[in-house]
């Protein structure tokens, strides 16, 4: 629902425009196929659609994004808070199939684009990755990390006391 209200709100407007629309005058479902793109490249960057302020050749985001993106600098597309947030290889991995899920979408050419049908089922696809490999990722450090029987009392503030476990784990182990 929201996506649908936020899809009408940026209908025309500049940067979300699919181009196909200023050239042929015609409105597809691929068009809101590019709108989307857009939002995706919105959320990944966290810069505006369009914005004068940056240079001449990246003023337009999906310009910049495709530049970016061919060169193979994906990281410097990615919003730095985003980018800090990440916690596991596989979030990176799934942020990069969104970018590229995203350039596909905002794909000059509308017939080159997806289906909005095939865009969700894509994002299913990097969503199940994500958690596959987030879930073999902490089962194979929970074996790793080893604790142990023995606890022993550790005095809290107002007299109470805590039991202590002691946690080791193996930190070449942990590394890879």
């Amino acid at each position: 629902m929201r996506l649908s209200i936020y899809l009408l709100l940026t209908e025309g407007t500049p940067g979300y425009m699919d181009p196909g629309l200023l050239d042929q005058y015609e409105l597809t479902d691929k068009s809101d196929v590019y709108s989307y793109g857009v939002l995706l490249l919105v959320i990944l960057t966290g810069q505006r659609p369009v914005d004068l302020r940056r240079q001449p050749r990246d003023q337009n985001l999906v310009n910049r994004c495709n530049r970016l993106m061919t060169q193979g600098l994906f990281a410097n597309i990615i919003d730095p808070i985003l980018s800090e947030a990440v916690e596991s290889p596989s979030t990176l991995e799934a942020m990069d199939a969104v970018a590229k899920l995203a350039i596909k979408c905002v794909s000059r050419d509308g017939h080159d684009r997806p289906t909005m049908k095939e865009v969700v089922s894509e994002l299913h696809t990097i969503q199940r990755k994500t958690e596959t490999s987030d879930s073999k990722m902490v089962k194979s450090l929970a074996k790793k990390v080893n604790i142990s029987e023995e606890f022993s009392l550790v005095p809290l503030a107002g007299g109470q006391w805590h039991k202590s476990y002691d946690i080791s784990t193996s930190i070449s182990a942990v590394g890879r």
